[in-house]
């Protein structure tokens, strides 16, 4: 048998462009070919509508000013948006399908926060105001609070964690202040 398959447009009788996905395939003896043309509008426009959701995401995840990062279930950085970036000076490159703990020289290597990490998505935990002190090359000692929650999209059973991260350096020097008075 001789096989081959792709994706086209036919002209519908009412005049419309119809997407479809053609297969060819020959027979042993050479004599006939068998064609079926089945349609894909459906399964097209599904692509286009999660290509919509998925770009609407990544632009509310780029537009928050609050670091993020999404790692996978082994702690692996999967997306950062660009407050990660700007905050810790990385860029996709250099961290993507990297261990998050192998990022900023090592230092997120804080062991109740990994054991924390690690419990997010087998059972459904969350990390709720976890502080992290961290020396920044260019900021100095600076502290973050961290929250994490498992990604959730419905009828998919991802094993992804959100982990939101934010600089409560000033807040926590003023609460320093105000329990010297």
């Amino acid at each position: 048998h001789t096989k081959q398959e792709r994706e086209t447009e036919l002209l519908g009788a009412d005049g419309r462009r119809l997407p479809v996905w053609l297969t060819a395939v020959r027979s042993d003896n050479d004599s006939e070919w068998r064609i079926t043309a089945v349609d894909v509008t459906e399964r097209k426009h599904a692509e286009t509508l999660a290509a919509r959701a998925r770009d609407l995401a990544e632009s509310i995840v780029n537009t928050v000013r609050q670091p993020l990062l999404v790692l996978t279930e082994d702690l692996r950085i999967t997306a950062a948006n660009r407050a990660f970036h700007s905050v810790f000076e990385t860029s996709d490159a250099q961290i993507v399908g990297q261990p998050f703990t192998d990022i900023i020289d090592g230092q997120w290597s804080v062991p109740e926060l990994l054991r924390a990490l690690e419990d997010v998505v087998p059972k459904h935990a969350s990390i709720e105001n976890f502080e992290v002190s961290l020396n920044l090359p260019k900021k100095g000692r600076r502290v973050f609070e961290l929250n994490a929650r498992k990604l959730f999209r419905p009828g998919n059973n991802t094993t992804m964690t959100l982990l939101a991260i934010e600089d409560i350096t000033a807040r926590q020097r003023v609460s320093e202040v105000h329990g010297q008075f």
